[in-house]
């Protein structure tokens, strides 16, 4: 099979003789930029060829002189012998030390920061899941009971009655409960006034309580780790977001999640980078990936839709009606995140197609929702958005932001 040698990042991808050389690159996590998601319409996927021949149908997107130095759309070549080629910087997305940059500029008050955004709403520590330490009663001949049933007994002396208890939770039940001589801590998610036993652990991890907070942005990801019972952030990690290579914008990622696996590779793609930026901001923390109790995610609706690996096709299609905007619970590893069993994650609603959670979290964080003031709150991202409103009412619109910055409309 021939290879494909990607310059600068010399990255060698090896594939079946006629494959794309986008999809190549795609395969390699070699980013090009592909606006059209590959249709060969935006002439944007243009790469040099140093080495070797590539079978290429013609364009009138380059231009002649363009094409004698070597220039093709990666979208329009098959690759049929082994080949180099170097990526253009026009073509490669930007450096993440540039959005590490971004979090310092709050040092200089050009943003807010973490203490400013909490000054503007009341801050309560109040988690969906906390962490009870129990003592449970050993078994003997005279008690008999069941682990579970012993379990329940002890957290009902703490005042945690009505319990339901996941599967998961009782899977490894009888070793957790042996490991620490029956001293355990339990996880209990309260959600909608129920209480669910979702993990339990031998000995005393109550002080192990970490949250994830994602947010699932068009063009960049980010995610922070939260300790639950202070509320404090103990690290952070960006990225670009990989599906970029898929699509700039929202309208070519939804086009591409219909063509054949192209709404699984888009799930893999930020949900791996997710787990990749997760790993890193917990190293900067010190701390592991089994002390993770929630994560919460928001983005706009197409975002979200993505990162749950369900279909966005109707978003853009009229009358625009997306799927769901009240996502429901889901376990973190049932979608591919690296979290244990126990730990949940929530997408934060959104109100329609095109106004995602994205824009609640914001209205949230702000407390715009609570106050008399008329308030405007403007999120100025590939997708813009804007909420006008008050504890009383609130509107949001939205437009397509990225392009207006391009020069376009």
């Amino acid at each position: 099979m021939p290879k494909v040698n990607f310059l600068p990042d010399n990255v060698t991808v090896e594939v079946e003789k006629g494959e794309n050389l986008l999809r190549t690159a795609m395969q390699g996590e070699v980013h090009l930029s592909a606006t059209c998601g590959g249709s060969g319409t935006c002439g944007k996927c243009r790469v040099v060829l140093e080495k070797g021949k590539l079978d290429s149908l013609d364009t009138e997107l380059l231009t002649d002189e363009e094409k004698k130095k070597g220039y093709y759309l990666a979208c329009l070549c098959k690759v049929v012998e082994d080949v180099q080629v170097r990526v253009p910087i026009e073509t490669r997305r930007g450096e993440r030390a540039v959005l590490d940059r971004l979090r310092e500029a709050a040092a200089f008050g050009v943003m807010l920061t973490t203490e400013d955004i909490h000054a503007l709403v009341d801050f309560k520590v109040d988690p969906l899941i906390k962490k009870v330490y129990v003592e449970v009663e050993e078994p003997t001949l005279d008690n008999n009971a069941d682990d579970l049933s012993r379990l329940l007994v002890a957290l009902k002396k703490d005042g945690y009655e009505e319990l339901t208890v996941d599967y998961d939770a009782l899977k490894d039940l009888a070793d957790e409960l042996r490991e620490k001589d029956f001293k355990v801590t339990v996880s209990i998610l309260t959600l909608d006034h129920n209480k669910t036993v979702t993990r339990i652990e031998a000995g005393d991890t109550t002080k192990n309580n970490l949250a994830l907070a994602y947010d699932i942005g068009t063009t960049t990801l980010y995610a922070e780790v939260i300790d639950l019972d202070t509320g404090e952030i103990l690290s952070f990690a960006s990225d670009y977001n990989p599906q970029i290579s898929f699509g700039e914008d929202v309208i070519s990622r939804i086009v591409f999640s219909a063509k054949g696996d192209g709404l699984k590779k888009l799930k893999k793609a930020v949900i791996d980078d997710f787990n990749k930026l997760t790993k890193e901001a917990l190293e900067k923390a010190g701390r592991k990936s089994e002390e993770i109790s929630i994560i919460s995610a928001a983005g706009n609706t197409t975002m979200a839709h993505l990162f749950l690996g369900i279909s966005p096709k109707n978003i853009r299609k009229e009358p625009y009606i997306p799927t769901v905007t009240h996502w429901p619970a889901v376990k973190s590893s049932k979608i591919g995140l690296k979290a244990p069993d126990g730990s949940r994650t929530f997408v934060v609603p959104g109100r329609a197609s095109y106004v995602g959670g994205d824009i609640t979290a914001g209205i949230l964080a702000s407390g715009m929702y609570k106050t008399d003031k008329l308030t405007l709150y403007i999120d100025i991202g590939t997708n813009g958005e804007i909420a006008l409103g008050n504890k009383d009412w609130l509107m949001a619109v939205s437009c397509s932001a990225g392009p207006a910055f391009e020069g376009g409309t």
